[in-house]
């Protein structure tokens, strides 16, 4: 039994050592599974913790992924800037697609990493799919302060930057044309959020179990 508990140990660490990690929420009323690569990484207490999040939705049924997120990051203790120039984190979330999906499939398009293509197969259950791009960089201070919300958000104010791909997987068929369920954007920014460098004064989103 303890040579049993040992070797599925090792196969846990050899899966996570693959940068594909599995995540279920506990409280999603929806079977859902997260396969993740990379990650957002810290960059330390001399960032403001002023966030702007960004979202492009390629699929066009993620209603309210931005306003959930935000919400979620300022119970987080961030506070949301409604222009890039006065945030010290700048979130990008580039939602690639969803589809049909066998998990290996789902797997092998997290593994292909940040800035891959995205195919679905087409059989099997349900896969969602989104690159995350996370800026944190120094607010320039203006002089002026009619000069205060600066547009210049260029690589000569960045300190750090990291990636990840993400993808949510259900076994069920769940994309409908009308738009997703509201447990899935729920779920897929809890996620977002909970993968965000934490920010003081603030309390973390419900993290996640893991399931091997």
């Amino acid at each position: 039994m303890l040579l049993a508990r040992l070797f599925f140990a090792v196969v846990c660490l050899s899966l996570v050592t693959q940068t594909a990690c599995v995540r279920r929420h506990a409280d999603t009323p929806v079977d859902l599974e997260v396969l993740r690569h990379g990650g957002l990484e810290d960059g330390g207490d001399a960032i403001s913790p002023i966030v702007y999040v960004n979202v492009r939705d390629r699929t066009n049924r993620l209603f309210g992924l931005r306003s959930r997120t935000e919400q979620l990051l300022q119970q987080a203790g961030y506070s949301v800037a409604a222009n890039p120039s006065e945030a010290g984190h700048i979130l990008h979330i580039s939602v690639l697609g969803a589809g049909k999906s066998a998990r290996e499939d789902a797997r092998a398009l997290v593994d292909a990493g940040y800035g891959a293509a995205a195919h679905f197969s087409g059989q099997g259950g349900s896969a969602l799919a989104a690159d995350v791009l996370l800026v944190q960089r120094n607010i320039p201070q203006a002089r002026r302060p009619s000069r205060q919300k600066l547009k210049n958000i260029s690589h000569r104010n960045a300190v750090d930057n990291s990636q990840m791909r993400i993808a949510l997987f259900t076994r069920r068929e769940m994309f409908f044309d009308a738009g997703l369920p509201s447990a899935v954007v729920d779920f897929l920014a809890r996620e977002l959020a909970t993968a965000m460098p934490r920010a003081g004064g603030g309390e973390a989103p419900a993290s996640p179990t893991e399931n091997p």
